[in-house]
Formats: C-alpha cells, sequence, structure tokens
C-alpha cells in the first residue's frame, strides 16, 4: 500500500490496531458460523417471532423516517417474509415527521394495538417506556430493535434489541459471547435479529429449509450497506465495513433483487455508468441513493420510500421512483432558497470565534438537519439549527470527532421534551419558553467537551502550516486533508485510494491540497460556471461553482496562473470509458 495512505489510516486508527484485511475482506454469513454476535433478549425475540409465524399472527413493522429506519423496514419486511410470514399478514407503519414527531408515540401505540397482533419497531423504541405501557394493557405485543442511546429506564415490553444494551447490562456480561457492536445500525439490528431468528428457526424445527433462507437473508445486505452508510456510524468497526463492502459488491454485480433499489440506480444513471467500468461506492449510497430515500420523509411522508423498497409491482415501483426522485428535487430547492442566509450568518458567527454555530428561523424542520451537515463539514465545529412551528420548538444538531451530542442534551434533559441521536447527530424538541435556556446549556457543554478533546490531540508544527496561507490553515485541522505535492496524486495512488472503499463516519473520502500553475484552461457550461484547467503536465483537474473573485482572475488570464486546490478523486464516465480524475472543491489565489 502506497505510504501516503498507511499515513493517512493511521490519522483515524492507531497503527498497531490497524488490520488491513478489514478493508478488503469481503463478508459472508459463514463468517459468523457458532459466532454470531449477541444481543440481549434475542431469545425472547426469537421465541415470539416463532409463534407469531406459527399461529399466522397479524404483524407490524414500526417505522421512523429516515434512511436507517426506511432500510430497515424494506430489510425486516423481507426478511420476515423469507421466514415464514405471510405477506398478507404484514404491514408497516410510519409516522409524519410534521405531525408526530420522531420516534413511537402514545396515540399510534393505541391504533395499531386494535389491529395487529405484534408490532415490531425499527431504528427507534429505545426510549418508548410509555408506548410500551400502551401495548401492556391490550391485546398486541411489542418488540422493539433499535441502535440509539437508551436515555432512562429500558421499556418494558417482550423483548428489546438494540446493542447498547451491552453497556447496560455490564453486569450480565459473558466472557466467552462475542457482542454485537454498538456502532452497528438500525438497519443493521434488524438484519442480524432476522439472522438469529433464521437459526432458530432451523434448530427447533429441523426443517433444511431454513438454512438455505438463511443464506438468503444475504440478499438484504444492499438495504443493510444503504442505511449504515446514510446513519453516520463508524465505518471503521469491522462490522460496518464487513456489511457495506458486502453490499456494495452485490449491487456492482447486478445480485441486488430489490426493484426498487435497482430502479433508483438506473434513474439516476449510476446503472448506465456501471455498465462502462463505473465502480458503485460508499459516495454513491451516501450522495446519491440516500438523499432520495431520505426526502420523502423530509418534506412529505416517509411511507413513499418505504413503499420504493417493499412493492413488487415492477411497472408501479417505476412510477414510486419518479415521485420520489422528484420529492428530492424539490427538497434540493428548499435547502437552496434558505441556504445562502444560513451560510452568511454561520460564517459570521464562526469569524467571531464561535465554539458553537447556533442558529434560529423558521425553516422547514424537514431540512434543517442537511444544512447542519454541511456547517459541520465547513467550520468543524458543533451546529445547533433550531425550528419553530405550531408553538414548539424543534432542533437538529451535528457534531465533529470529539464531541458527545446525547451527552451534552443529557446534563439538561430536563429542558427537553425529547432528546437524542448519536454522537454527531442528534435532535431535541421543547417549548420557546426553554430555548434561551437551552442555548446557553448546550453551548457550555458542547465547549467544554471542545476543550478536553483538544487537550488530548498533539498539536505539532508541519511543513504544510509552514507553507500554507493563513486562510487554508484550517484546513489542516480536518483529518481527512492531505497536504501534498500534485506529483505524488498518481494513477496507482488514485486507484488505491478507491480501493479502500467504503469511506464514512470516522473514515471520510480523503481530499488534497496543493498548489499548481495553470498553463491553460476552457470554459464549461452554458453560463461560464464550471473550468477545467490544463497543468504544465498536461493534467486536467476540473473545477465546478467559481465564485465571482476566481472566475474575474480566469476572466484577466494572460501567461500563468498560479493556485492553491482543494481536489478530491473522482471518476468520469464518458463514451464507455471510465476514468479517475481531480475534481476541485475549492480555489484560492496564490
Amino acid at each position: 500500500m502506497n505510504p501516503i495512505l498507511i499515513e493517512y489510516i493511521s490519522r483515524f486508527k492507531k497503527p498497531e490496531s490497524i488490520q488491513f484485511d478489514q478493508f478488503f475482506t469481503q463478508f459472508s454469513l459463514s463468517d459468523y458460523e457458532d459466532k454470531l454476535p449477541f444481543l440481549y433478549d434475542i431469545d425472547k425475540f426469537c421465541i415470539r417471532l416463532k409463534e407469531a409465524i406459527d399461529k399466522e399472527e397479524s404483524i407490524c413493522i414500526y417505522s421512523d423516517y429516515d434512511t436507517d429506519a426506511v432500510t430497515a423496514t424494506g430489510t425486516m419486511y423481507w426478511g420476515l417474509i423469507e421466514l415464514g410470514v405471510k405477506s398478507e399478514k404484514l404491514d408497516f407503519y410510519a409516522p409524519d415527521r410534521f405531525t408526530e414527531g420522531y420516534g413511537m408515540n402514545p396515540e399510534a401505540a393505541q391504533e395499531l394495538s386494535k389491529k395487529y397482533n405484534l408490532v415490531i419497531s425499527v431504528d427507534c423504541g429505545i426510549n418508548s417506556v410509555a408506548e410500551a405501557e400502551v401495548f401492556k394493557n391490550t391485546n398486541c405485543d411489542l418488540i422493539i430493535t433499535d441502535h440509539h442511546q437508551l436515555t432512562g429506564l429500558v421499556p418494558d415490553c417482550i423483548a428489546v434489541i438494540n446493542p447498547r444494551l451491552s453497556e447496560v447490562y455490564l453486569d450480565r456480561r459473558e466472557e466467552n459471547k462475542i457482542y454485537l457492536n454498538s456502532s452497528v445500525t438500525g438497519v443493521g439490528v434488524a438484519w442480524f435479529s432476522l439472522v438469529w431468528l433464521a437459526y432458530y428457526l432451523e434448530n427447533e424445527t429441523k426443517d433444511p429449509k431454513f438454512e438455505k433462507k438463511r443464506k438468503n437473508l444475504n440478499k438484504l445486505l444492499p438495504f443493510v450497506a444503504i442505511g449504515t452508510i446514510a446513519d453516520c456510524q463508524s465505518i471503521l468497526e469491522p462490522t460496518n465495513r464487513l456489511l457495506v463492502r458486502s453490499g456494495l459488491s452485490m449491487m456492482q454485480l447486478g445480485k441486488c433483487h430489490n426493484i426498487g433499489i435497482n430502479e433508483m440506480l438506473r434513474q439516476t444513471g449510476t446503472l448506465e455508468k456501471m455498465t462502462q467500468g463505473y465502480r458503485l461506492s460508499s459516495q454513491d449510497l451516501g450522495y446519491v441513493l440516500s438523499p432520495i430515500l431520505n426526502s420523502s420523509g423530509r418534506i412529505s411522508h416517509a411511507r413513499l420510500s418505504i413503499s420504493v423498497l417493499l412493492d413488487n409491482d415492477e411497472t408501479k415501483v417505476i412510477g414510486l421512483v419518479e415521485q420520489l426522485i422528484e420529492t428530492n428535487n424539490q427538497r434540493k430547492i428548499m435547502v437552496k432558497d434558505i441556504l445562502h442566509d444560513v451560510e452568511l450568518e454561520a460564517k459570521n458567527q464562526a469569524d467571531q470565534r464561535a465554539q458553537v454555530i447556533w442558529l434560529e428561523g423558521e425553516w422547514n424542520k424537514g431540512i434543517i438537519g442537511l444544512l447542519a451537515s454541511r456547517l459541520v463539514n465547513e467550520y468543524n465545529i458543533p451546529v445547533i439549527i433550531t425550528s419553530q412551528e405550531d408553538g414548539k420548538i424543534v432542533a437538529s444538531s451535528r457534531a465533529p470527532e470529539g464531541f458527545s451530542l446525547p451527552d451534552a442534551m443529557k446534563q439538561h434533559s430536563t429542558l427537553f421534551e425529547k432528546a437524542g441521536g448519536h454522537p454527531g447527530a442528534a435532535g431535541f424538541s421543547a417549548l420557546p419558553e426553554k430555548l434561551e435556556s437551552i442555548k446557553t446549556a448546550l453551548i457550555s457543554s458542547l465547549s467544554l467537551q471542545g476543550k478536553i478533546y483538544k487537550k488530548t490531540q498533539i498539536s505539532t508544527e508541519s511543513k504544510a502550516e509552514s507553507i500554507l496561507p493563513d486562510n487554508l490553515k484550517p484546513y489542516l485541522l480536518k483529518k481527512n486533508t492531505l497536504y501534498i505535492d500534485l506529483e505524488a496524486i498518481t494513477p496507482d495512488l488514485m486507484q488505491e485510494t478507491l480501493n479502500l472503499d467504503p469511506f464514512g463516519q470516522d473514515f471520510p473520502f480523503p481530499q488534497f491540497l496543493f498548489k499548481v500553475t495553470v498553463v491553460s484552461f476552457r470554459w464549461l457550461g452554458s453560463e461560464n460556471k464550471h473550468i477545467k484547467i490544463i497543468l504544465k503536465n498536461m493534467q486536467t483537474i476540473t473545477i465546478f461553482n467559481l465564485d465571482n473573485e476566481i472566475k474575474e482572475s480566469f476572466l484577466h488570464y494572460s501567461d500563468s496562473l498560479t493556485v492553491w486546490l482543494l481536489a478530491k478523486i473522482s471518476q468520469n464516465t464518458w463514451n464507455n470509458t471510465t476514468k479517475l480524475e481531480l475534481i476541485a472543491d475549492k480555489i484560492w489565489h496564490e
């Protein structure tokens, strides 16, 4: 492996802990023969599901509205059908983001308990104590599968499947058992629960068909790959890494059996590129498929996205995907309409050396999480965006490495109506009169977290810091920025970089910072918004969306122009050929 990439990996993992085979190994169920990662209550899950299958009981999957929940619903739905549940006995429910909010709610629980014998939550429910109480007084049982952090008591229901419970039940841990890692997402928890169920049915019934059915659960790995990348959980965790690599491999080889996923690949043009040498990557999952699946839950209702994954009528699915992609286009327009004002205010706060970016407005609460993600990537500090609607505050927050948003919220739990999430992505709802207290409390807690984390980081003067202009030095604070000579970015390095895929949480796609002299260039696009520059060695680099100042420099270009570029490797598919090239995200004058 190229020494540059070995150094890059060591930024995210201690060198002595790096197992390079984890970056390249494919996944198989056989890897878990006789050592399937343990989950608390999984025996109760299996016993109750076998009873439901034997009695042909009605089952409802209680979902949520993000990509992890949507893919978890698809996984649980098709997995249960594979293991014996009849499709007419299986249904799903997804709450409305705007009228019901995140997770389970008592009203929905009451209604579902009248219609079904069993409700199984996916990617939600770990803190649904009140909802569990509703089910206890009905003829409908509740099983919770989730991966979020527990903030109070464990709900009292048939089974609670959550890998984080191994951190709660420390006194019950057994040394001879391997426990499922707490970084596994909601869709991953659903998939492993089904694998456990398959083993249980195989052992209980002695029917050899369940061995084949168990292996058929591999067909669900494309769901798992998409949901895992989308939910910002550690892609350095070996289980997540193997699950994503395997799901990607299945899609690349044309072994994805889901009509909806295949149709999304087709309608986005990704499938056509794959026939021309394009390699499907975690970037496609995170920036193409996931936003599409996420869009309906953000601005309308998640049932559209779920239907895309559950419907088996190819003609109908084509129409559903068209509708879903149009929904995503509407979402993009909504983000674009408010992005300028949000970015301007965020820049003002960052320029004043704010420790936390805090924004308030009356924006669509379905898109504030997207805005927070953009800003945390730009400024590398926690971002909290609140929106007020119908007399209630809803907030989305994002944070870089070294912070834990749920821990900050947990310290002030009495201020919130609801709060929770992951270390790097969380949210809350609250009454307007509590907002100033929440702002003061969270900024204080997160600022303290930042100071503690900074003390753990070793600061050394690098060659880059002595050379770079002051305005570029903040980019070196981002672990995924490699200061490098352009000559070092060889075709072999570019290919080896792509071979490290999947990238994601805790292991982002690398970006290269370097200085070049432009020999010539040509404009791209009808309005000259983009440009392709040609360098001394005739290498070309494409730059999109030039700002006015840089554009003016090229308009007055004479013999040469020296610039700094921040660029990433990209696959360019054209005329039945795919080649690797550099795409610059940012450009600065010398």
